[in-house]
């Protein structure tokens, strides 16, 4: 539990107080997020977010509410959001899959499917050069998140991001073809 004092001094922008609270619960914090997203890149990124909330937030806190249980509240919020953002983009890259392996090589659908392949590199074409660059290394060349954000020496969470960004673009630029073909 955590002193009166500690969290008054802590809503008065006491940055030393602030550094005992971080020092405190930083492993706690960290422990918490693994647990609910099984990855210790964003189990980190997860409670430096926490800690940058708390501290954002602390003209705001409430000394009669719990400020642990404000941690773990925040810490829990965020592990879900980026359990929603890896669940989408395994959603759209599993229609893309889907797209490619549902193509015949029959005349008409080698037709098609160049068509589809063309539509889809205009698309890319749009995509800045770093998040094109994500997509066809994960997409085109089944390169694993860990792989391509080793290459590019960005992180993992920076690569999940752009892919998002990138699938969602591509999606919502390809929305009609992808529905037909996915159907065919």
């Amino acid at each position: 539990m955590l002193r009166p004092q500690l969290v008054e001094a802590i809503k008065n922008g006491d940055k030393e107080a602030f550094e005992e609270l971080y020092h405190n619960y930083f492993q706690r914090v960290y422990f918490f997020a693994f647990k609910i997203c099984k990855s210790k890149e964003i189990a980190e990124e997860i409670t430096q977010d926490t800690f940058i909330t708390i501290w954002n937030k602390r003209n705001t806190l409430d000394l009669a509410l719990s400020l642990e249980g404000l941690i773990y509240k925040i810490a829990r919020d965020f592990s879900f959001k980026q359990l929603q953002k890896i669940a989408r983009v395994h959603t759209i890259e599993t229609d893309l899959k889907e797209l490619i392996s549902n193509l015949d090589n029959s005349t008409q659908d080698e037709i098609s499917f160049r068509e589809c392949l063309r539509n889809i590199e205009a698309v890319m074409d749009k995509l800045p050069k770093k998040r094109k660059e994500i997509f066809q290394r994960r997409i085109m060349d089944q390169q694993s998140i860990k792989m391509i954000s080793e290459n590019m020496g960005i992180s993992e969470n920076t690569t999940k991001t752009q892919l998002l960004k990138a699938t969602k673009f591509v999606r919502e630029q390809l929305g009609s073809i992808l529905s037909l073909t996915l159907f065919l």
